[in-house]
């Protein structure tokens, strides 16, 4: 038990800033099931790394990697984000499909509720779950907008209702 507070409450040191340095966690049965820890990326600098096993491991190092964040400050989800590029901060990267849900406690939470956004093998995708419009904005005014089940689709740009369309497109 480590009591304190404070950003330094608990401080983990390697004896050489060449070697990774981390926690592990064991279940009651001593069989590692998850761990955060630094790795080395050289000059004194490293990523942070958490991992979490979907099976009990008998090595930590068995243990797999779930979430790094880099030393640029990129975040990598399902695998190591690639830094070469500015400005991807997140990175999904899944296996054949990768997709991210948004929910609320209105639409509901989960792959089925909200808006779903990803790409498979096939394509990429938009998933507005809900009975509702998928409305798309630039400089903070709504320029396009597709209307819900019960208006068949119907694209409306620079007008947010039917009754105001002078020509429909779907």
């Amino acid at each position: 038990i480590c009591y304190g507070s404070g950003q330094n409450s608990l401080i983990l040191q390697t004896p050489d800033n060449t070697l990774d340095g981390g926690t592990a966690f064991r279940n009651s049965g001593g069989a590692y099931i998850a761990n955060i820890y630094v790795t080395d990326r050289g000059s004194n600098l490293g990523d942070m790394i958490f991992g979490v096993s979907n099976a009990t491991q008998t090595l930590v190092t068995d243990v797999n990697e779930r979430m790094r964040i880099s030393k640029e400050g990129n975040v990598g989800i399902g695998g190591a984000p690639n830094n070469d590029y500015t400005g991807y901060l997140l990175q999904l990267n899944g296996s054949s499909q990768t997709f991210m849900s948004f929910g609320n406690s209105t639409t509901g939470y989960g792959p089925l509720n909200g808006l779903v956004v990803g790409n498979d093998g096939t394509g990429a995708d938009i998933y507005q779950r809900e009975n509702q419009p998928l409305r798309f904005h630039t400089n903070n005014t709504e320029r396009m907008r597709i209307l819900n089940n019960t208006d068949n689709g119907t694209v409306c740009i620079n007008v947010t209702d039917t009754d105001s369309l002078v020509t429909k497109l779907w």
